[in-house]
């Protein structure tokens, strides 16, 4: 098993704050692309964070967050936590295999970790969120934006090398500005694009 931030977790604390993978993982076996795989009592913390990669997988065991060791007890934390490459891995039997919501042998807090969309504007107009506490990590270059961080939180998107992620259902505060030549009347909203 690989992971592209931590590659095994044991039965440790394992917290994953304002991290960004965008390379490509390679691997026969599972991958996650967060975290590898963790072994019982693995306490996982995924908060402001992003999966941007690539995976060459011939198995089609790939998860964008983690794998655990079976039917071993885990717990998941997931706060503003997003991937662009969707899952090629289903546990629909048991899902022994994933720390996610309704895992068996797991909980979870928090809002859980969503498919990113990207929000851009059109030639002249450029995006940016705003909230009442954005979380800003200097070296990853993630910003997350989230009423508060507890057990309650809601996801309210992250800003990633100038580009805004968020999914479906969540709310977010835009700021809009015009920086083209010309008068602007007014902003349309149209379609999220979907990786």
């Amino acid at each position: 098993m690989l992971g592209g931030i931590v590659g095994h977790g044991k039965g440790s604390t394992v917290k994953i704050l304002g991290c960004v993978y965008d390379g490509t993982l390679h691997s026969e076996g599972k991958v996650g692309g967060l975290m590898g795989w963790s072994d019982a009592g693995i306490d996982l913390t995924v908060i402001n964070s992003i999966f941007d990669g690539n995976v060459q997988n011939s198995t089609n065991n790939f998860h964008p967050i983690a794998f655990k060791n079976g039917s071993v007890t885990a717990h998941g934390t997931y706060i503003n936590c997003y991937y662009t490459k969707d899952p090629t891995f289903y546990d629909s039997v048991n899902t022994n295999n994933l720390i996610q919501t309704g895992s068996a042998g797991s909980t979870h807090v928090g809002v859980p970790y969503k498919h990113a969309y990207t929000i851009v504007g059109n030639t002249g107009v450029a995006v940016a969120l705003t909230g009442t506490t954005p979380y800003a990590y200097n070296v990853s270059g993630i910003t997350g934006y989230s009423t508060y961080i507890d057990s309650n939180s809601t996801n309210s998107g992250i800003m990633y090398n100038g580009t805004v992620y968020a999914a479906n259902n969540d709310q977010l505060n835009l700021l809009l500005s015009y920086t083209g030549s010309g008068q602007l009347i007014g902003y349309i909203a149209s379609n999220v694009n979907q990786f």
